[in-house]
């Protein structure tokens, strides 16, 4: 028999989910050869085998091995036979499954986990790419060390080309064990702790140093990021001891990528905190590697930011004299000078390119979009290196910047409510708080005219003006904040309301240029920065207006492409922990932005992606996007709490001041974003920001709270503040409905003298809640009463999926729908269902212009003909005319002042279709009501008053259209009827012309004088 490829014939399967021993008995559980055998089999040979096939199953929850050898033929008299059976069962465990059924009862035995490492150390990997891996440490000559070693030990001959079995009797020796959080194995690694000689002082130095000898991640788990986990949690160990260095025992290539990735991270910390590239020794020092391994980090750091010719020559020149001198034998052995340079050169390009592949594969492993900061020729981050510090962080007290904003004011001088809330605000919160920013998002004042003794706007509403006294009110108020030296930056945002009749916002009229803190600029973009605690990027948008109009065609902004492009610009993080935070009125819903999109891309994204632009844009942004608005009032208070994420975008609508009476107290805690919503009634009042809710939290946040070993909240108390004499009662902390401790407060004497807010920690174990969500509620308890400060839910895991309720999927819809899009989609929709139920049907008893099929359908809706209330033609033409202007964009000169006819079918204002909730504004209030109303009456008029005369040939379509003019003949010698309907829309008429009056503004005597004429020939000609 011919000797087979022991490669070929082995194939090793990793069981992790229950489904998969069923997948194998099928054969599509996927097997992994081994990638050496030589230690096994020397020649990678067997002999005296026919069709052989061993399988090996490794269950990584129960730790249970299945061994499984298949062949047709066996002759133990071949030249070089081996048992292979006999020679496996020697490098496996002793209670090896040779039966498949006792392997399936086994695994499905409970197997007790806690037991074998209630033991062990737990340690949790600093810088892991899955937040969803643990590791644990304990010495090998510990039982239940040494029995997983036992179990596994196969795989090291398998993966590890020179591996050999360690002593487990050796109490030198360490075993590392990473573990998910569904308890299964991903890998394992053994460290060895030695003494050695010190060269410099010729002596032995009694402090250990550290060898990793073995390292294996699982096949089934590669590129999942676990091995850097692991790598990293075996430095943090090593960090905490008197360990002298760390060190690995012939590293294979895939290793040493990944130790330098990690190690050059490291280094570009410490530079971080240096503030310059450190030395050498330096780097040596504090991560306690080699000094080889050091100058090769530095060489990676200096080769990623290669920029101009002279740093290529100077870095190459470095590169080739250590080179020289680590090949100096080799070198000698060269007869010329050319053949030394020549050689130099071959090694110089194989380490060049060895750092290009170890960059790239850096971007891999951590899949970052991010550039430098400083120049960089292969475009590399910086942050795919940067770690965070080892101290833990969560007992900081620096780090923490505050943020306050406040939205849909509304000044009025009859609201005196308003002026004593904004008044509160400044005067009790702002002085507790000490932000480093107010940010107002729009509606400061409420620009409406003062109807009072008017009875002409009874019946009209509540008409638009620019009002001086509201805005005189708005400048006293904000008088401390207008000088250049303001300790508190305020910056408001232009709303709808401060926007009513404003011809240019750029000119001498706009009062919002003359008595806003932060005038508009030309641009819709302006932005501030802040980086003394925290890199944060506040971001102002306020989309450009153009033309005077009143209530309500202020309700929706419009932006175009060149002010989205300034925006994402602007949006963009120069660095990884930059907090950037975007600021404006308008949700991202009511931002209109088909007037710079064709009309069938506008059509097509209303069946298949209607999706407001912000979310569209900044949904795979290289950054996080929290954008802060207001303007919908939380939908008049049914639907507070209007929070939505989408990818790296955030939206969050804030509540007004108006009538809700809240304001958002915004906390950054070490580059991670946390809010709360407060009734500006509470007196007491807290943020969690670690772990931060769900409503603003990151992978980068997750990442935080799992390496924290406190909840950390920042509460403020407005008593307590102003009467310094006033103590403070207990802080609670409860996560489940378990009470996890009482916080305590932590101060110091910058903390004391600059704000009323104090910063409390409360010890907790967040191992306890890597899975699901869980709620968080924070009491505050004064002798024996107890107040809910904050309620909130978190998760630590990055993956996890939120479950919405109702509620949740609305507000998703109020904030993220395109609702330009949506309002346009609705209206055709319209306009196709009434042409189907209503308009067939009425002309299905006979009209000759209609396709048969149209009419036969229409001839089946039979509740529609019964009820012989058949609309008129007014009312499908008025449904018609106006979607059509719509779809093909019927505009016409664009004035800079402004124009308007309004119909009874539609209003055309400014030379061109207004924005969406013109639309929804003519379907509601103008065909509803002028058109609908009215036809139905005529029908009405027209169906019970005809009655004794009926068409005697349906078929015959000039017949049909004589007794249709009969009918209408006879109608008119009633006289009565007919008058009161033309009465009816005589006053419809006149009401249009009010409206007109007092949205849009007089705009001339034949604009006035055509609206009620052209609407009175369309209604004669339908008759």
């Amino acid at each position: 028999m011919e000797p087979l490829c022991v490669r070929d014939a082995l194939l090793l399967y990793f069981v992790v989910r229950d489904d998969d021993l069923g997948r194998y008995e099928e054969g599509t559980l996927k097997g992994y050869k081994p990638w050496f055998v030589h230690q096994l089999f020397p020649e990678e040979k067997v002999y005296g085998y026919k069709d052989l096939e061993v399988h090996i199953l490794y269950h990584l929850v129960s730790w249970n091995v299945f061994l499984q050898v298949r062949y047709s033929l066996k002759d133990s008299n071949t030249v070089g036979f081996l048992n292979i059976e006999t020679l496996l069962y020697e490098h496996l465990p002793d209670y090896v499954c040779s039966c498949m059924e006792e392997f399936k009862r086994k695994v499905a035995e409970p197997f007790p986990i806690d037991r074998y490492l209630s033991t062990w150390q737990i340690i949790l990997p600093r810088q892991s790419l899955c937040s969803d891996a643990k590791v644990y440490v304990q010495n090998v000559t510990q039982t239940t060390a040494t029995e997983i070693y036992h179990r596994f030990k196969l795989l090291l001959l398998f993966f590890i080309e020179t591996a050999s079995y360690i002593d487990w009797e050796d109490d030198k020796w360490d075993m590392f064990v990473i573990l998910s959080l569904h308890e299964e194995i991903l890998g394992f690694a053994a460290v060895y702790r030695f003494t050695c000689f010190d060269k410099s002082e010729n002596t032995w130095n009694p402090r250990e140093r550290v060898r990793i000898s073995q390292f294996l991640i699982f096949p089934c788990f590669h590129r999942k990021g676990y091995g850097i986990s692991l790598l990293d949690a075996i430095y943090r160990h090593y960090m905490e001891t008197s360990c002298l260095e760390i060190t690995v025992e012939n590293p294979c290539q895939g290793f040493q990528t990944l130790r330098d990735i990690l190690d050059t991270k490291n280094c570009l910390y410490l530079e971080k905190r240096l503030g310059y590239l450190p030395s050498v020794e330096e780097i040596r020092k504090e991560w306690k590697i080699t000094r080889k391994q050091a100058l090769r980090c530095r060489e990676i750091i200096r080769f990623s930011r290669l920029q101009e010719e002279e740093e290529t020559n100077t870095f190459r020149i470095g590169i080739k004299k250590r080179l020289y001198l680590e090949y100096a034998e080799q070198m000698a052995s060269l007869d010329s000078v050319e053949a030394r340079k020549a050689y130099l050169w071959q090694l110089y390009k194989e380490i060049e390119e060895t750092y290009r592949k170890l960059v790239i594969w850096a971007v891999v492993i951590w899949s970052l979009a991010f550039l430098l900061h400083f120049p960089c020729k292969y475009k590399i981050a910086e942050e795919v290196f940067t770690t965070n510090p080892l101290e833990d962080w969560s007992l900081q007290l620096q780090g923490i910047d505050h943020l306050l904003q406040i939205s849909d004011i509304h000044l009025d001088p009859k609201l005196e409510e308003n002026s004593k809330k904004l008044s509160f605000f400044r005067n009790h919160v702002v002085p507790v708080i000490v932000p480093k920013a107010v940010l107002v998002t729009g509606d400061l004042t409420n620009g409406k005219k003062d109807t009072t003794n008017n009875w002409f706007y009874l019946f009209l509403g509540h008409p638009s003006s620019k009002r001086l006294d509201e805005w005189n009110e708005y400048y006293v108020q904000t008088q401390e904040y207008r000088h250049k030296n303001a300790s508190v930056l305020w910056s408001d945002v232009r709303g709808n309301h401060d926007s009513f009749g404003v011809d240019d916002m750029i000119q001498d009229d706009d009062l919002f240029q003359r008595y806003a803190v932060e005038p508009q600029p030309k641009n819709a973009v302006s932005f501030h920065r802040f980086s003394e605690q925290n890199d944060i990027k506040l971001v102002k948008y306020s989309p450009y207006y153009r033309y005077s109009l009143h209530r309500p065609f202020h309700f929706f902004a419009r932006t175009n492409n060149e002010e989205l492009q300034l925006l994402m610009q602007a949006s963009l993080a120069e660095k990884k922990e930059q907090v950037v935070i975007v600021y404006g009125h308008f949700p991202s819903s009511t931002i209109d932005y088909t007037v710079s999109e064709t009309f069938w891309r506008t059509f097509l994204r209303f069946f298949w992606w209607s999706r407001s632009i912000l979310s569209r844009k900044f949904y795979s942004y290289p950054n996080y996007v929290i954008y802060l608005s207001g303007h919908l009032h939380s939908v008049l208070g049914f639907l507070p709490r209007m929070y939505c994420k989408c990818g790296n975008y955030m939206e969050l609508e804030l509540a007004d001041l108006y009538t809700s009476s809240v304001y958002r107290w915004i906390v950054i805690d070490h580059g991670n974003f946390a809010f709360s919503d407060i009734p500006i009634q509470q007196n007491i009042f807290a943020v969690v920001t670690n772990p931060v809710p769900l409503s603003s939290s990151t992978k980068r946040s997750q990442a935080f709270a799992l390496s924290s070993k406190y909840i950390r909240l920042m509460v403020a108390s407005l008593e307590s503040f102003w009467d310094r004499n006033l103590t403070l009662g207990n802080v609670e902390v409860f996560i489940d409905d378990k009470k996890i401790g009482i916080a305590k407060k932590m101060e110091n004497d910058m903390l004391k003298s600059s704000s009323g807010s104090n910063l409390f920690l409360c010890a907790w174990n967040p191992m306890s809640y890597l899975e699901g969500f869980h709620n968080l509620v924070v009491q505050y308890c004064f002798e024996e009463s107890c107040m809910t400060m904050i309620s909130t839910s978190f998760s630590l895991q990055s993956e996890q999926r939120y479950h919405y309720s109702c509620k949740d999927w609305i507000r998703c819809l109020m904030l993220f729908a395109d609702a330009p899009v949506v309002i346009k989609g609705l209206c055709l929709i319209g306009l196709l269902l009434y042409g189907i139920l209503v308009h067939i049907p009425y002309f299905s008893t006979g009209s000759c212009w209609l396709p048969s099929s149209w009419i036969v359908f229409g001839k089946r809706l039979s509740f529609v003909r019964k009820t012989r209330w058949r609309v008129s033609q007014v009312l499908f033409y008025n449904f018609l005319l106006g979607p059509l202007l719509i779809l093909f964009r019927v505009t016409g000169d664009d004035y800079h002042n402004c124009t308007g006819y309004m119909f009874f079918f539609y209003t055309f204002v400014c030379g061109e279709i207004q924005a969406s909730y013109l639309e929804m504004y003519n379907l509601l209030l103008q065909q509803l009501w002028f058109a609908c109303i009215p036809s139905v009456c005529l029908d009405i008029y027209r169906c019970y008053l005809k009655q004794d005369e009926k068409p005697t040939n349906e078929n015959t379509c000039h017949e049909n259209k004589f007794e249709r003019r009969k009918s209408v003949l006879f109608a008119l010698r009633y006289w009565s009827p007919h008058k009161s309907i033309c009465l009816l829309y005589g006053l419809v008429i006149l009401y249009q012309l009010g409206i007109l009056l007092r949205y849009v503004g007089c705009f001339g005597f034949w604009s006035c004088l055509c609206s009620p004429l052209l609407s009175l020939v369309f209604f004669y000609s339908c008759l």
